[in-house]
């Protein structure tokens, strides 16, 4: 393209707000808020900055833009280019490391003349040319010109296959795609011989386009060999590298071409080479390259700080604590912290037996004992729970567990209406009291009062999804009517999942199957609930209704 062609150009540091009219071409590299409009050509350059709705000819944007573009002829998205709207066009194309979010509208090509006469620019960003002696610019030859055009549309979507994770941040300046153009006499350039190596580098643009990528690797190759710092063979070796899956090859490439312009569209390719290989020096190095030049970047500093961040893994912190412990053996507080750890981690049972030590070595230690009871509780140990209870009391009176206690005791003798008023009791000095929501829905659940035993226990599970006796509890509910049985049996076999040797539990998904009419497997579990307790009638008659149905079927 003969620059002479641009109409108008708003250079980097330029402000402006308001509605933008032009014809012609139109660079802009500054900041613009507002609107814009025009038949012709708009150009954003890499430190462009729009944030509009735009409506033009053609668009080219090497920037960034926040906004809705309609071009009624194309939009064409360059490398490490920000896009962030809707946009509608006959034409979009696309380079890589482009980014773009919104919805793309795509109407029929305008066909009319004066559509056919407007001016396009080729693919990649012009310098502002340089003024020679006698006032003229500097021509870019027009086979750097095709070849611009040739990359952009076959590039596109290449980088974005490889590097996915990457595209979305790395915005900046980019590589530029044109070889340099030695100044020629025009005799000198009539009667210049055919060059080899122009011939290979063809001859891979062709093969690239066609994505016949080994057949570009080797073809660049060869340009490379012949001219190791040709930028534009580097670029497009390292693309049909990666498509070829090539990875040495195209590290290779880009790493030649990091030490001649290390540019951002680069050094982002190396960045997701390096991920890829599992290179974490040589990628914690290329992003902190990266933040030097684009030091305003959230998302390139967010991953730095992610790889260079010194991670505390669970060893550490059980080690870590356990040390504590021997160091601090008359001090509860480290054999609380790494309970707590372990009951965070999900992991119950090292969670008791630090807790099960804790009251033996600690046994008029209130917090200790509380822990302890809350989480056999938690993971189903209804009984050894109590005991723990019972002992909280006993040593102090006032406790809201002493409330609890009693509200139990009463459910248990049918005393329905004072269990109720002691549960209530409870829940009025703590509404987040699990065992006192559970007895709620027991007591519920005696009365038939079947929703609201429901509700009971998923506030529990709101609260607290892996509450072993809410699961039960919800699960028996839902069996001894008969409904929502698949879920039943999901809560049921999850409220097993810590102990899986507790009869209640192991009856609640007896019966579950039982009612599902899956007669061998409610026998098989309710003869695990009579090995734990033989001397229980309940378990017998369970098993005996089980037999008969069987029998029957």
């Amino acid at each position: 393209m003969d620059l002479r062609n641009l109409n108008s150009f708003f250079g980097e540091g330029v402000v402006l707000k308001g509605s933008l009219k032009f014809k012609g071409l139109l660079r802009f590299d500054g900041n613009f808020e507002g609107d814009i409009e025009s038949d012709d050509t708009l150009m954003v350059g890499s430190s462009g900055k729009v944030r509009a709705n735009v409506k033009t000819g053609f668009l080219y944007n090497f920037g960034k833009i926040k906004g809705d573009i309609e071009a009624s002829n194309k939009i064409s998205l360059h490398a490490n280019s920000k896009l962030e709207g809707n946009i509608k066009s006959p034409i979009l194309i696309t380079e890589e490391l482009a980014f773009f979010e919104g919805s793309c509208s795509m109407p029929p090509m305008p066909t009319s003349e004066e559509t056919s006469k407007k001016m396009e620019i080729p693919l990649v960003e012009p310098e502002i040319p340089a003024v020679s002696a006698n006032g003229a610019s500097e021509r870019q030859n027009e086979e750097s010109e095709g070849l611009g055009r040739i990359a952009a549309m076959g590039i596109g979507g290449v980088l974005i296959a490889g590097f996915a994770g990457w595209i979305i941040f790395f915005q900046g300046p980019q590589l530029a795609l044109q070889s340099q153009t030695a100044s020629l006499s025009t005799d000198s350039a009539s009667h210049r011989r055919p060059d080899p190596v122009e011939k290979l580098r063809e001859e891979g643009i062709e093969a690239f386009n066609n994505r016949d990528w080994k057949l570009a690797v080797s073809k660049f190759n060869a340009v490379v060999e012949a001219r190791e710092n040709d930028e534009e063979a580097l670029l497009k070796l390292g693309a049909s590298a990666v498509n070829a899956k090539q990875d040495g090859k195209a590290l290779e490439a880009y790493e030649k071409l990091a030490t001649i312009n290390p540019g951002l569209e680069t050094l982002s390719a190396l960045a997701g080479l390096y991920e890829k290989a599992g290179k974490k020096a040589e990628l914690i190095s290329t992003l902190e390259k990266m933040n030097n030049m684009s030091p305003g970047d959230k998302d390139i500093s967010r991953k730095l700080k992610e790889l260079t961040k010194v991670k505390v893994t669970k060893v550490d912190i059980v080690e870590k604590l356990k040390k504590e412990i021997r160091k601090n053996s008359q001090d509860p507080k480290f054999r609380i912290k790494l309970a707590e750890h372990y009951i965070h981690k999900g992991n119950y049972i090292e969670a008791l037996a630090v807790l099960k030590k804790g009251v033996n070595d600690f046994p008029a230690k209130e917090n200790v004992r509380s822990l302890y009871a809350n989480t056999l509780h938690r993971t189903g140990k209804e009984k050894e729970a109590l005991e723990q209870y019972i002992a909280l009391a006993k040593n102090n009176p006032d406790i809201m567990e002493a409330d609890n206690n009693l509200a139990f005791s009463q459910l248990n003798k049918g005393l329905l209406t004072e269990a109720s008023a002691n549960f209530t009791k409870t829940l009025e000095r703590d509404p987040d009291n699990f065992r006192g929501m559970l007895g709620l829905a027991m007591v519920y659940s005696k009365l038939e009062e079947n929703d609201k035993a429901e509700a009971e226990c998923r506030k529990i599970l709101d609260r607290a999804g892996d509450y072993a006796p809410a699961m039960n509890r919800l699960a028996w509910i839902y069996a001894k009517q008969g409904i929502n049985l698949n879920k039943a049996e999901s809560l049921s076999k999850k409220s097993l999942s810590v102990f899986n040797d507790i009869p209640e539990y192991i009856d609640t998904l007896s019966e579950i199957n039982f009612k599902k009419g899956n007669n061998d497997e409610a026998i098989r579990l309710i003869k695990r609930a009579v090995k734990l307790i033989p001397d229980d009638p309940y378990y017998k008659r369970q098993l005996f209704k089980f037999r008969r149905a069987k029998s029957r079927g």
